[in-house]
């Protein structure tokens, strides 16, 4: 009996232990593939900031490369939408709705391979109407070589008055 309990202990342990080519060393290759924290924030802020600007010009291209293809988001009506989705709708620019973007902050925390960035933006109206100020979570993974968005939420801020 023992003799078992030895046995299921080492296993136990063995099966605790890295292993060659785990997730463990895989980590440690990925992190040191994967660019500072500092670098990765750069990225964002520009992809966050294109993507704002979408809503004044259209940017070819930007959300198939920002968007992982496990994309999903909400968007500020409540409608869910995947990666072809949410490309649909910028494909249609807003033209002539809004005149300027500005996105007012992002700030980042950092998990790994992944970030949850949580920030702000405005846009100006065509019209002269209160401007649109949204707030939203990006969550960023690192994955394949490159940093996407594999899950977003936005909410409009009530205007100001």
């Amino acid at each position: 009996m023992n003799k078992y309990i030895w046995t299921a202990a080492a296993l136990a342990l063995a099966a605790c232990a890295p292993q060659a080519g785990s997730n463990a060393e895989g980590s440690e290759v990925a992190a040191a593939q994967r660019p500072s924290d500092k670098e990765s924030e750069a990225y964002m802020w520009k992809a966050e900031e294109d993507w704002a600007a979408q809503a004044v010009r259209p940017i070819p291209g930007l959300m198939e490369r920002i968007l992982a293809d496990d994309y999903t988001g909400v968007s500020s009506d409540g409608s869910a939408r995947n990666k072809a989705d949410q490309i649909k709708s910028q494909a249609e620019p807003l033209t002539g709705t809004f005149v300027s973007s500005k996105l007012e902050y992002v700030h980042y925390r950092h998990f790994g391979d992944t970030v949850i960035a949580q920030g702000q933006e405005s846009l100006k109206r065509a019209d002269g109407k209160p401007d649109l100020q949204l707030i939203w979570h990006d969550i960023w993974m690192f994955r394949d070589g490159k940093w996407q968005i594999v899950a977003s939420q936005d909410s409009v801020l009530p205007a100001k008055g």
